[in-house]
């Protein structure tokens, strides 16, 4: 209903009565039917009828408004929908095209994807080739820029070309790609093994490769040379190891010198297999900064450390780790020198083997050690002795439940003396018989041959000159007068058996030397000897000398010469010191022998290895009055020393008490050749290449004495980068820096210890000398027995301050020799004519 049609109604004020009359006309005149009958009926219409009739009219034209209005909103409809369909559809059309167009685009989005994967991997391809090609373009100009440099030498290498346009020989290059190649490596070792200097090694693989026409390439510095021998004593470290793990058992030997004033060790192991068969392995030589028993061994078990270590870290996926307990409990053994040092050393060895022992013993048994138990806290309050301690005690019971033989083994370790060290001490030991028979018996001595600065008395006939020895100049007299040349004995050097060879040489051709001595006096032009030369002559002319001289040569034909090639002689490398005993039992029955017949003369029974020195001796006898008693004497003297220096062969000692199976698992040479051979190599070394570290040269040294190179060849590219990057780290830790510094401060710290210990002498010789200043002197004798022996004691230091001839304090150790010496003190003073003089002098001294 629109607006208008309301506001009529509105204004319409008839009540319900002509509103219901209104719809019924209305309703009547809407049927044409009605309106025919009631125009039948009645002809005359009622006033308010015709009222009703206009109002239905105007109803009837407002309802024709509105239906007219009604169809024309209708048909706004109609035509709106119409619109709105065409909208609609004209949308429904946008939408499907921009589908189509979104369709369209991720379709085009893919082809670019794919578009551009593919343009990246053709990208690539390309950079790929872009990259060969610049190599290819390097490389073609490293060979051009050789070929530029051949070119250039086209004319120096002009004369190495034949007539014929054969090159001759051969190329040889010491680098591959910039790295030295393994052949090379080894080349370079076996030249510095050989005693080549790492600055020599380049200069004399030139030599050789232009000696036999080889061109060599390429170039090593002397600090690459040193590098390489360093890797080979790291591979000497694996080498040693390796053998130790697979060893039964193993023996220790070392020796100890001074070089430069720096105490220098020598080390050496021998490793013994199931079967029996042995190998020496040589440790180095090591500095240290002094000689005593416990730095020889916290030495040694350092480097041990090091080496498991080393090996260790060398280890490949799948090889196990090694325990540097092994090493001393595999240690059967040791062979050194007889002096108290070495013995010590051995001792402490065998405590180290039983402190590993019982450690490894607790480990296997798996038994919770005291020691796993404590807290943080209380294991660092704990000193390292104590945890020793408690695996010594838990260990030794898991010993205890050990078999009979495996405890043997465990418990195997033996010491054995150098066998010519033995010799050496007991010929020592007859020169001091002899020294005691001359002023036992009150006889004349041989002479006294005094030093140039002691003998400045002898002026006549002695010429001052300095230069001293003879050289080649007797060797060629030598050979004019007999024929054939001789070295003379090197006795200024510490060689076996020298002293006695020199000995048996100059008895031999005494009248040689004598005459010798007399030539060249007359070769000077002041016709005098120098004093060197005065001396000897005078002993050549002694008898008591020439008496001594003869003495030593008969030991050394008896005993010397054939001991030396029992221990030393060919296939003496097989002997096992251990099994020895028979033989130095029937050295002691010969040192008695003192008939002349070689059968029992002699060591094995054999003529003598210089029957000319015999024949000299017997020719000299008749003059030689005290050759007998001398010979008895030494002999004598020889043999107590002997049994002194042979105590381990004793019935009662673990050498004679073991089986032969545990005394060749203990095996030793006879003699310590090695480790003395070191040394001497190492002195002799480091005057070739003086600054050369200790870490070089050992690496060097062992090199050569173990066959390093064999296993090299044996090893794996893996540990062969690890032998180069350890030898790098090796040289990066400046070990002889810290090796220099440790004994500067060493040193140092001895330095004070020793002005503490004279502030310290310097305080008790005061307080002696303060007790002193209030005795006197003991004149008479009287009333000594009353003197206490304090009193005794402080009488004989007071005497002692003016008469040196007194016996120290050590001599004297019981109270009646003291009182003896007091007594001869008294009455020495007494016998004097300054007596008075020396009692006023002391009691003025006493009373200051």
């Amino acid at each position: 209903m629109s607006r208008h049609t309301q506001e009529l109604l509105m204004k319409d004020d008839c009540k319900g009565d002509d509103v219901d009359f209104i719809a019924k006309a209305h309703t009547t005149s809407l049927d044409p039917h009605s309106n025919l009958q009631s125009s039948n009926k009645e002809n005359v219409e009622p006033p308010r009828l015709t009222t009703l009739r206009n109002k239905v009219k105007k109803f009837t034209r407002v309802s024709q408004a509105q239906s007219k209005e009604l169809k024309k909103e209708l048909k706004n409809v109609s035509q709106r929908e119409k619109r709105i369909q065409t909208q609609l559809e004209s949308v429904t059309y946008q939408h499907t095209e921009q589908a189509a167009i979104a369709c369209q685009s991720n379709l085009l989005h893919e082809q670019e994807v794919s578009s551009n994967v593919e343009l990246s991997a053709r990208l690539q391809e390309s950079e790929i080739a872009m990259k060969q090609c610049l190599e290819r373009v390097t490389k073609l100009q490293k060979e051009n820029h050789a070929l530029k440099l051949r070119i250039a030498r086209f004319s120096s290498q002009s004369n190495l070309i034949c007539k014929d346009g054969n090159a001759i020989g051969p190329r040889f290059s010491l680098k591959e790609k910039g790295v030295v190649p393994d052949n090379v490596q080894a080349l370079i070792r076996d030249l510095m093994a050989h005693g080549v200097t790492p600055e020599q090694v380049f200069p004399v693989i030139q030599l050789v490769t232009g000696a036999s026409g080889v061109r060599l390439e390429g170039t090593v510095s002397g600090r690459t040379v040193t590098r390489i021998a360093i890797e080979g004593g790291v591979a000497d470290d694996l080498m040693v190891i390796e053998a130790v793990k697979n060893a039964r058992g193993i023996t220790y030997s070392s020796d100890e010198t001074t070089i430069r004033n720096i105490t220098h060790e020598s080390r050496t192991i021998n490793t013994i297999d199931s079967g029996g068969n042995h190998r020496c392995f040589s440790l180095g030589v090591h500095s240290a900064v002094n000689h005593t028993a416990d730095t020889q061994l916290t030495g040694l078990q350092l480097q041990v450390g090091d080496m498991f270590e080393i090996y260790n870290s060398s280890l490949e996926f799948g090889e196990s780790p090694s325990d540097e307990r092994i090493f001393p409990l595999k240690l059967n053994g040791i062979n050194t020198e007889h002096a108290s040092d070495q013995k010590k050393v051995a001792r402490n060895m065998g405590d180290w083997k039983v402190t590993s022992d019982r450690s490894l013993t607790v480990a296997k048994a798996g038994c919770p050690t005291v020691w796993e138990t404590l807290s943080g806290t209380e294991r660092a309050q704990l000193h390292k002795e104590a945890y020793r301690e408690i695996c010594g005690e838990l260990g030794e019971v898991e010993f205890q439940k050990l078999p009979p033989d495996e405890k043997v083994v465990a418990g195997l370790f033996v010491w054995a003396g150098c066998c010519m060290h033995k010799e050496l001490n007991t010929v020592k030991g007859g020169c001091s018989e002899m020294d005691k028979y001359w002023e036992s018996n009150r006889i004349t001595s041989p002479v006294i041959l005094p030093n140039k600065d002691a003998a400045t008395v002898i002026a006549g006939g002695v010429d001052p000159a300095k230069n001293t020895g003879e050289q080649d100049s007797i060797r060629y007299t030598f050979e004019a007068t007999f024929g054939f040349t001789l070295n003379f004995p090197d006795t200024s050097n510490t060689c076996y058996q020298s002293h006695c060879a020199a000995a048996a040489e100059l008895v031999v051709h005494l009248n040689f030397y004598r005459k010798y001595l007399e030539l060249i006096k007359d070769w000077k032009e002041s016709r005098m000897s120098n004093h060197l030369e005065h001396n000897l002559l005078i002993a050549l002319m002694d008898i008591p000398t020439i008496s001594e001289l003869c003495v030593l040569a008969v030991f050394l034909i008896c005993i010397s010469l054939r001991y030396m090639r029992i221990i030393r002689g060919e296939g003496s490398e097989e002997l096992n010191v251990l099994e020895m005993g028979p033989t130095h039992q029937k050295s002691q029955a010969l040192c008695l022998a003192s008939d002349a017949k070689f059968e029992a003369a002699t060591m094995n029974g054999r003529p003598w290895v210089r029957p000319e020195v015999m024949y000299a001796i017997w020719r000299l006898a008749p003059a030689l009055p005290h050759l007998e008693e001398l010979t008895i004497g030494f002999f004598a003297g020889a043999l107590v020393t002997w049994r002194r220096f042979t105590t381990e062969y004793a019935p009662d000692d673990p050498i004679s008490k073991i089986s032969p199976d545990l005394r060749a698992l203990a095996w030793m040479p006879t003699t310590n050749d090695v480790n003395e051979g070191a040394l001497g190599s190492r002195r002799v070394i480091k005057r070739s290449i003086p600054k050369a570290t200790e870490l070089t040269l050992n690496a060097q040294q062992r090199y050569q004495w173990n066959k390093t190179g064999r296993f090299i060849r044996t090893l794996t590219h893996a540990k062969l980068q690890f032998i180069c990057k350890r030898a790098c780290h090796l040289q990066s830790l400046k070990l002889q820096k810290k090796l220099n510094i440790a004994k500067a401060e060493y040193d140092d710290a001895l330095v004070k210890h020793k002005w503490a210990q004279d502030a310290i002498k310097l305080e008790k010789k005061r307080k002696a000398e303060e007790i002193l200043s209030q005795v006197q002197p003991i004149l008479d004798l009287s009333g000594f027995q009353s003197i206490a022996l304090k009193m005794k004691n402080t009488e004989l230091d007071l005497h002692r301050q003016f008469n040196s001839t007194l016996a120290k304090k050590t001599i004297l150790r019981n109270k009646l020799l003291k009182e003896e010496e007091l007594k001869r003190a008294i009455e020495s003073l007494n016998a004097r004519e300054n007596r008075d003089s020396i009692v006023a002098e002391y009691c003025l001294k006493n009373s200051d």
